[in-house]
């Protein structure tokens, strides 16, 4: 089944209304507050796994770099004994100027002359004009117009700063002298790793997600630098396999805290939760000024703290609905990266897709601003005028209640209700998919589309991370080089018998099927499958009767391929005899068995 006609077009994250679940009365307001009070005390006797470690031991050597001599000596006057500074001076290709800084190390150099790398205690500076050697620092300041380094969240020790912060910026690194130690956020698998096989690259989500570009290709797998992984994030969300997991909290961790936060929320006889995912840093203020609101609607707002919003995505968005709760919320604030705000986006279409085709309505899932804490009100009554739930830095004229669909509002404009469904009691336990798998077929068993026919598959949009493959039976010789390379396990050959199969609840669509194919047999699809056998299913996509070894009789190749060969070779000057095409129907060690006799070697 494609999705239904009314639910073709998505909406944008931004404009996507909050459809209200259950709504209560503002009688149930004290309720629902008593009810969030034992919610919250289950939330805190949740345990967190602990996860390993990364260190930093920087001493006191300051790199300044800048391209305005002026600013740089400022730096390095202000850094004085506390900090031993070398200057960095950036000049135009055709600036002459050399005036050294006293009393410290000081190099010349136009842009393209720098390569520096590293983090705090382990800053590289390489200088093409100085050849091959390298100079290391502790800390870098940074006063360029254009920052040397241009990641959305520089490396720890790194900072930038302009004429007016100079001092304050000397004062914070020079905090930043001894050893520090952070939590290793996540875990990464190269075994399930669709970045790329055999030469091919196909997933680069990890890599564009990252803000900090601590994610690099080693071309058939990636490597994270944990010296410069800060905890964003949305390595884990992007990731299609579960190959890259954030480790601290876990999914499953945060996934089990929703889980009791919930249930001890429905069991104090709250009504229509609203999880509220929010940062430890800039949301935090806008998470306690919502719940400090007296409006019904703050009344049902459940908090969850996290390091970074974008460390949790689809697989525990449609998991906390599963659990019971009638919407998600994602604070937004200044300061998100852009790259962290793509992956939510795109998983927020995708999830609002999914959800729509089992007929549940339209933005269940949304963006909230923290600058908008008093209005909880009137974005969940639908009254609001002006839209709070627009990306902080793409603010937009449009009434936030701009309907995405006419199913999706009730004749009086209203938003339409999420219907109620049994909580799901289950732990989310196993990888990224089964987590994800789980929730939606909880929730599709409750849906109003569940009575659909089992080959019901909902369309979903180009690089969705769930579908079919399509083989071209006339170009397939089963060579089975698809199944050499997918990561996943979704192609899959036949054992004894030559036979491409096919389980479509494995494939993340990554593509390296239709790389690595000779022939140009195979297509990928996206899609996703509503019914859990279907989806599981092992298909057939080809298979072909094996074709034996005239001497040995072993099998060794299919029929077709055979077949194919005598038509390419037909004519060829090396097999004009018939001794030399009968040799096309051995094996390779009869074939060499068949040479020596011949005293052909």
């Amino acid at each position: 089944m494609s999705a239904p006609a009314s639910r073709t077009q998505s909406t944008s994250p931004a404009q996507r209304p909050f459809l209200d679940a259950r709504r209560p009365t503002r009688a149930d307001a004290s309720a629902n507050r008593a009810a969030r009070t034992q919610a919250l005390e289950a939330l805190a006797a949740s345990p967190v796994q602990a996860t390993g470690l990364v260190e930093y031991d920087a001493g006191n050597r300051l790199l300044v770099v800048g391209d305005d001599p002026v600013l740089v000596e400022r730096a390095v006057r202000a850094a004085g004994t506390r900090l031993q500074a070398s200057a960095l001076v950036i000049l135009a290709a055709d600036d002459a100027w050399r005036a050294p800084i006293a009393g410290v190390t000081t190099w010349y150099v136009t842009r393209a002359d720098i390569d520096l790398q590293g983090w705090l205690g382990g800053f590289r500076l390489r200088l093409a004009s100085q050849g091959d050697g390298e100079a290391r620092f502790d800390q870098v300041l940074d006063l360029c117009a254009t920052p040397l380094l241009g990641t959305e969240l520089p490396p720890p020790g790194y900072l930038s700063a302009d004429e007016t912060d100079i001092e304050d910026r000397i004062e914070t690194l020079t905090d930043l002298v001894g050893q520090f130690e952070k939590p290793k956020y996540f875990r990464y698998n190269a075994d399930i790793c669709a970045h790329g096989m055999k030469g091919a690259t196909a997933c680069t989500r990890c890599i564009d997600a990252c803000p900090a570009g601590a994610v690099t290709s080693l071309v058939e797998r990636v490597r994270v630098e944990p010296h410069l992984c800060q905890g964003g994030g949305a390595c884990a969300t992007a990731c299609p396999t579960g190959a890259m997991t954030y480790s601290y909290p876990s999914v499953e961790d945060s996934l089990e805290r929703v889980r009791r936060m919930l249930r001890a929320y429905h069991d104090a006889g709250g009504e229509a939760p609203l999880l509220l995912i929010h940062d430890n840093e800039g949301g935090a203020d806008g998470a306690q000024a919502m719940l400090a609101n007296d409006d019904e609607a703050s009344s049902r707002l459940l908090p969850l703290a996290v390091e970074e919003v974008a460390s949790l995505g689809l697989e525990a968005w449609l998991t906390a609905l599963a659990y019971g709760a009638s919407g998600v919320w994602l604070m937004d604030r200044p300061g998100i990266p852009r790259g962290s705000r793509a992956a939510i986006d795109e998983q927020l279409v995708l999830a609002d897709d999914i959800l729509g085709g089992m007929g549940y309505p339209s933005g269940v899932l949304a963006w909230v601003r923290a600058d908008q804490a008093g209005r909880v009100g009137e974005f969940v009554s639908g009254t609001a005028s002006q839209p709070i739930s627009e990306p902080i830095s793409e603010p937009s004229p449009e009434p936030i209640w701009a309907p995405a669909t006419d199913q999706s509002t009730a004749p009086n404009g209203t938003p339409a209700p999420m219907p109620a469904i049994d909580p799901a009691r289950h732990a989310a336990i196993g990888d990224k998919r089964q987590i994800l798998f789980q929730a939606i077929d909880h929730l599709y068993a409750q849906s109003p589309n569940r009575d659909a026919p089992a080959d019901t598959a909902l369309d979903l949009p180009t690089g969705a991370p769930f579908g079919t493959t399509l083989v071209d039976k006339q170009a397939c010789t089963l060579c089975m080089a698809c199944v050499t390379v997918c990561p996943a396990k979704a192609l899959q050959h036949g054992q004894d018998v030559p036979q491409l199969r096919f389980r479509e609840s494995n494939c993340v669509q990554c593509g390296l099927c239709e790389q690595s194919c000779p022939e140009r047999a195979i297509s990928i699809s996206p899609r996703l499958l509503l019914d859990t056998d279907a989806r599981n299913a092992v298909r057939l996509l080809n298979e072909d009767a094996p074709f034996h070894c005239l001497s040995c009789g072993s099998a060794f190749a299919t029929k077709s391929v055979i077949g194919r060969m005598e038509q390419r070779l037909a004519g060829h000057s090396m097999f004009s005899t018939s001794a030399a095409r009968r040799r096309l129907q051995l094996c390779g060690d009869c074939r060499v068995a068949d040479m020596m006799q011949a005293g052909e070697l």
